[in-house]
Parts: C-alpha cells; structure tokens; sequence
C-alpha cells in the first residue's frame, strides 16, 4: 500500500494558496493532530469524525468491519418538545423548506472548530446540497454549497455562554437565507446579491424535502424541524459611507510592481495604493508581507483573495478567518485602487476611495493577538511575495491628507484640517500672522475614535492683549494665562507655539523659549487629567480661528518633541512676615461697610476661618473720592484650584494653587498690599501675583487704580470676612474704630477697665472705680464690679 505523507493543513486562519490537499486513492499518513479521510482526501483536525475511518493520531487506516467505526450509533429519541437526538452518518429527517426551519442544539465552545454538517438531498443533481456550521475562536462560520464560495463570520449570540447549549435556526426564504442563534438573528444571505455564487438560486429551488446529519458532523446533539419563524429578516447593514478623494494625488505615478524586495517606508504614517487593472482573474490575489526593522521574516501580512463569486480580505493574526465583501466596480478606466491605511489600532480598506472594511484591534470578532501584530514596533518596510501576490499591477505609497510629514508645514487653507498625530512622540506646532491683541482662537484636537470626534481631547488657545491664554480639557478648570516670549514684535512677525505632551507634563514654547511646563498631578489639575491624558491618540484635527480667515502666514507642522522643554525655573514664592501685627485686632467686613484709608500707603488683610467651600469668591471693591466702583480684587475657589482677577487689570483670571491654611487652624489671611505702581497679592504672607502699571502683562486701563486713585474699599461676599489695615509708615492711615487707640504699630483694643470712640488716641478709665471688659466703646459699658 502506498503511503502519501500530506503537508500540516490549517483551514482557518490561512490563505488558500497554501493549502495542500492532497488528492490519492491511497491511504494518508497525517502529521500528528490530524486525521484522513478516505472519502475527502485530505488531513483534518483530530476533533472531526470522518466515514468509515479507524486509527490513532497520526496514522489513519481503512475500517472496513460493521462494528468498527467512528461513532458508535446511537437510538433517536425524541423528547416532550420534539428535539430528537443525532447520531452523525445516519440521523435524517423530512421537511418543507418553503415552510419550515430546521432547529439544531450543541454546546460546542468558542474554538472548538466543531461544525454542524446538514447535507440535503438535491432534484436533479446527484450532489447534495450541504450547510457546514462552524464555531471559531470569535465568530460562528456558515458556508452553503453551491452558495457561498468560502466561510462568512457571524458574530455569537449575545446571550452565549461558555458549556451551555445554543439553538440555532437555519431557513430557507423566497430571497434569502437566514440564520438565528438563540432567538438572535445572526445572519441573512440573499441568493441573488454580489456575494452568491451564480448557482445559488438553482441550488436552493432544486432542494428536496429529506436531509441527513453528515458523519462529519461533530457539534448537532439534537435537531427538530419548526415552524419557519415569522421575522427572520436582518436589516442591511449599510457599511461604511466614508469616501475619500485621492483626485489630488492623481499626477503620483504607479511605479511597476517589486516583488520579492523591500519597500522602504513607515507604515503607520503613509498609506500603500495597489492598482488591478481591467478584469481581475480569479484564484489570484494582492499580498503585503510587513516587517520589522531588523527581521528576515514578516510578523504579518495582509490579503486580498479573488474568488469567482466575490473577494475577500485577510489580515494575519488579526482576522481568525477570511472576510468575504462585493467585489467593487471599476473606475471609467477599468482599474481599481487598492487602499490600505493602517496604524497601531486597525487597517483600513478602501477601493477607488470607498472603504469595503476595516479591522480594529478592539473589535470582539478579532484575535486577541491583533493589538500586538498591529502595535508591533517599528514599521518602516513591506514586501509584494512574488509566490502569493499575483493580481498587483503596481503600487505607490502616499501621504494622505489626514498625514503629516515630520517638519513638513501644512498651510492653514480651511477652518479645520484633519492629521495624524502621536502625542507619545511628536509635539504640534503652529505659527500665525494674527499674534497679540488679535483676539484669535485655535482649538487642537485629538482622539482614537475612529469615526467622529464625539470624544476628544483638546488644547485650547487665545491670543489675548496681555498674554496667551491655554486651556486643556479635563486638566485645567479654566484659561491658564501664559506670557508672550521675550522676544515678540508686535509689529505683526509670526507667532509661534509648540505643544508637547510628556508621560507625566505638558509644555508650551512659543519661538523657542519655554512658557509653561502643567503638570497632569499639580495641585491645580483636575482628577481626571493624568488618566485623560495617558489614552492612546492617533488622530487630531486643528480648528482654526473660531471664524477668521486664514492668512499667508497660518501653517502647522508635526515635529520632533524638543528638548529644551523639561524643567521651567520658578522663582521662590516671596515671603513677607506680618507677625509683629498679631495683636492687631481684625473687625468684621460686613456688605454695608465702605472702609476710608490711605489705599497706597497700607495694606489692607483680611481673614477667612471656615473651611472654603467649592466654587466661593469674595470681591474687594475699589471706590474713588465719590464712592463710586473703579475696579475690585476678586478671590475665589473652585474644585481644584484658586484665582484672582485685579480689574481692570487683568485680561481674564489668574489660576493658582489653594493656598494652605494656617498651621493647626483654618485660617487664610489675604494680603492687599498696594503701592504706587505696583499691587501684590498674598496668602499667610507668600506672594500669589502682582499687577505692575504699565506692564506689557496688564491692560492700559490699569493705570485707574494707580495713585491716589482709590479713596476707599467695600467688601462683596457669600462667607464672612474680616479686616485689619496694616498702617506702616503712617500711624494715621486709618482711623482706629472704636474700643480701640492708635499706636506705632496700628490700632489697638483698649485694655479691661477702660473704654474709646471712633479715632481715638488713648482709652479712657471708667470712672469711680468701675469695670469694663476690653474693646469698651463707651462710658456707659462701664459698671460697677459686685463685692467679693
């Protein structure tokens, strides 16, 4: 006897050019895992039964006994709801397909690769009519014969679970047929669409009423013929309406095909076209092997597969089968463009523009290995297998517009413009003819949705009169004022920025010079930022000017991330002791108050006791000589952070830190301290800011509340403050209230025992030996003390 020795097959999860089958009426000897089948000529999976076949692993032999068999035979039974049990080879059953379903059971698991194998007998063929069920490691594959000309994927019934029994429902309809999966609708399949074979209508209208269970079937554990269910009917999935215009790109030359030779290029950042001219044959196919910058041998590869009826597409590690689609039309040149666009998340098809379909790393009906072939490390070149690839006519490789070469600047020609954008590797840069005082708004966006920007991660700028203004989604609560570069020209010279998204910071340079490292955990981030931030982004878009048109000198350009950006030098926070006034009182800033002193010559402190609540502020109200508002000190709180506003000083608030209460207390106190030009801010004596007249950092209108401008000061606020003025140099600078005298250090509260009015020098004593408790405000809170 003669022994063939047949090559490792694998049906699924390979292209069918490698398969081996091996045609010999002799018996096989298979490689270990494997089986042959006397009637099929070819190794299967151990886990398949096959006709008249005994043996071990390995090494099949012909078993010719009665008794001797695959499958031991089993007795049909049919249970209270009909299911009647199956033994595989000689279970049949009668129907009408034109009314009636036939209904399977098994509990075969996610990749098992058992198959339900139904043959029906057919009217005028000798062949029969076959469906061939099978369960993949993340799809359910269906093939009809003389239908379909390879396996379409399904996805599982949603309510499947590992161990436990599945129905499933297979119909035959006037146009279509279906498949139904525990009550779920899987699958519908018109005989007359663009992926049926031509004989499919023949085959099905030429269906006989007997069918059986194949002895190849290794999944069906019971089976009963229903009623056909009333609505089987799966709406059309309309697929992807996406089309992108390659027109600009049509003076690119399609250089002859290179087989067998590197082609140089970074797969992640440009997309590789393939051109089929006229008919394309069948049985041939498009091949792109990828590689690694150091390996002899692909880690991937990616196929287009022509069979007669319709093509499919394949993407190794990715796909656990082949994906069948309809075969697109040829342009009024009779060619067809092959697009494949593919990053570090998915691959993209496009034919003449119109995307056919797409694999995405994260999608359910993908292998668990797509996120590790697709994120492989360097891409940088492919290869055309001259052994596989046989229907490529030529190629080119483009940057498309969603593409942005390192250091290419891209002109700023519509309101939005759509690019590529690693935030893990690259920085954005922008520059503008519209710099200061333009009023100008950018938005930079960024996502990994792969279709819309529903959810997106954005930088915001404005360019204002004092400074350039940032705001990041979901970091900062608020605009971040950021100064102009040293070096600007308001003349009207470009302006420059370049952002840059470190692991655990981002920064802003602006014509080279470093304005701002933020980082994602400082006190004045919000929670989600560092989470926020850290999410893969391949994708962005730049919306320009909120409105404006674009100029000459509008452009932006993907760049290498700099680094001069990774430390910014921050001064120490300037300290100033205020503890030789601790004896001074403070009083209560009540709404009706309107305090008069010298606004330039003493500060003024006031004091809050309370735990602050979430998005609080009080206002200092800056009066002239007639009472009437000239500008306000604003202080508040939000979530995460505090700001002050100095109006009308300031272009818009000033975020900082929430400053640290007292030690062992809740105590803030907030300083004013004025002077002739300049106004300083501080919390428990560490300075938070300072407006500075005539600063290129505050606006004109400043100057205001300069001088002796400010006559007096009220108080606006939800929680209660209190006040004391600092009188330095000028005892007198503010009357001293009364219950209290003035001093060299301020005002005073009069001692037990004695009493003042408003504006006094000295206290007085109660007369006649009487008593008084300290801060008294007049003679009558003099009394006398009982006897002891």
């Amino acid at each position: 006897m003669i022994e063939v020795i047949c090559q490792e097959v694998l049906l699924f999860g390979t292209r069918l050019s490698d398969l081996r089958l091996v045609r010999a009426a002799t018996s096989l000897r298979c490689p270990t895992g494997f089986w042959s089948c006397v009637d099929r000529f070819y190794c299967i999976r151990d886990s398949d039964v096959c006709d008249n076949v005994q043996g071990t692993t390995g090494q099949c032999l012909d078993a010719s006994d009665e008794d001797e068999g695959c499958k031991a035979e089993e007795e049909e039974d049919e249970d209270a709801q009909g299911w009647i049990n199956v033994v595989p080879g000689s279970t049949s059953f009668s129907w009408d397909h034109s009314d009636q379903s036939i209904a399977v059971q098994t509990s075969a698991y996610k990749g098992s690769w058992d198959k339900v194998y139904v043959e029906i007998s057919h009217v005028t063929a000798e062949e029969p009519m076959w469906l061939d069920l099978r369960f993949g490691a993340v799809q359910v594959y269906f093939r009809v014969h003389n239908c379909t000309e390879y396996f379409f994927g399904m996805k599982y019934p949603s309510s499947y679970r590992s161990g436990e029994v599945v129905e499933y429902v297979i119909s035959f309809n006037d146009e279509y047929m279906s498949v139904i999966g525990n009550e779920e609708l899987l699958w519908n399949f018109e005989y007359g669409g663009n992926l049926a074979m031509d004989t499919c209508y023949k085959a099905v209208q030429g269906m006989s009423s007997v069918g059986k269970f194949a002895a190849e079937d290794t999944a069906t554990e019971k089976y009963r013929i229903i009623t056909k269910p009333g609505r089987d009917k799966l709406d059309k999935d309309p697929g992807s309406t996406y089309v992108k215009d390659f027109s600009q790109y049509d003076s690119v030359p399609f250089e002859a095909m290179i087989r067998d030779t590197s082609i140089q290029y970074d797969v992640f950042k440009y997309a590789l076209q393939v051109v089929t001219r006229g008919k394309v044959d069948t049985k041939t196919a498009i091949v792109v092997e990828m590689f690694t910058q150091d390996s002899e041998k692909s880690y991937s590869f990616i196929e287009i597969f022509f069979f007669k009826s319709a093509p499919y597409y394949f993407v190794d590690g990715c796909t656990e089968n082949v994906i069948m689609f309809e075969m697109p039309d040829a342009d009024v040149n009779g060619d067809r463009v092959w697009t494949f666009e593919i990053d570090s998340r998915k691959v993209v098809f496009r034919c003449n523009g119109v995307e056919f379909g797409r694999v995405k790393a994260s999608s359910s009906i993908v292998e668990n290995t797509c996120s590790s072939v697709l994120g492989n490390g360097m891409h940088d070149r492919v290869e055309f297998p001259s052994q596989y690839d046989t229907a490529s006519d030529g190629f080119r490789v483009l940057c498309l517009d969603g593409c942005v070469n390192i250091d290419r600047w891209i002109p700023i020609e519509n309101y939005m413009v759509e690019f590529q954008w690693d935030i893990s590797e690259f920085s954005f840069q922008y520059t503008t003819g519209d710099g200061k005082n333009s009023e100008l708004t950018n938005l930079i966006g960024f996502y990994e949705n792969d279709d819309t920007f529903d959810e997106y991660q954005h930088v915001a700028t404005f360019h204002g009169k004092t400074h350039f203004w940032v705001w990041i989604r979901n970091c900062t609560e608020y605009w971040i004022p950021l100064r102009y570069h040293s070096s600007y020209d308001e003349s009207g010279d470009s302006f420059s920025a370049t952002f840059t998204f470190h692991e655990k910071y981002a920064s802003v340079l602006s014509n080279g010079e470093l304005l701002w490292n933020f980082y994602y955990d400082s006190d004045i981030a919000m929670d989600p930022c560092v989470e926020t931030i850290n999410k893969y982004y391949s994708n962005a878009f730049f919306y320009y000017g909120r409105g404006k048109d674009p100029q000459d000198k509008d452009k932006f350009r993907i760049v290498d991330s700099p680094n001069n950006d990774t430390e910014l030098i921050k001064p120490e926070p300037n300290f100033k002791d205020f503890s030789e006034f601790d004896n001074q009182i403070f009083e209560e800033f009540s709404p009706e108050k309107s305090l008069e002193y010298d606004f330039v010559m003493a500060p003024l402190q006031l004091k809050i006791e309370i735990d602050i609540p979430e998005s609080s502020n009080f206002t200092l109200r800056l009066l002239d000589s007639n009472g009437e508002k000239i500008g306000s000190i604003e202080i508040g709180i939000w979530k995460v952070a505090a700001y002050f506003l100095i109006t009308p000083c300031h272009e818009g608030v000033i975020l900082i830190s929430n400053p640290e209460p007292l030690q062992n207390t809740k105590t803030r106190i907030w300083t004013v301290e004025p002077s002739e030009n300049t106004i300083v801010l501080r919390c428990n004596g560490y300075e938070l800011g300072r407006v500075v007249k005539g600063s290129s950092l505050v606006l004109d209108t400043c100057d205001d509340i300069f001088g002796t401008k400010v006559n007096s000061v009220s108080m606006k606020s939800a929680i209660p403050v209190f006040y004391r003025v600092l009188c330095l140099d000028n005892p007198n600078c503010v009357p001293c209230l009364a219950g209290s005298f003035m001093t060299d250090n301020g005002c005073v509260k009069c001692r037990e025992n004695t009493f003042s009015g408003p504006g006094a020098s000295s206290c007085t004593s109660c007369p006649d030996d009487k008593a008084s408790p300290t801060g008294s405000t007049s003679i009558d809170d003099c009394y006398y003390a009982p006897c002891s």
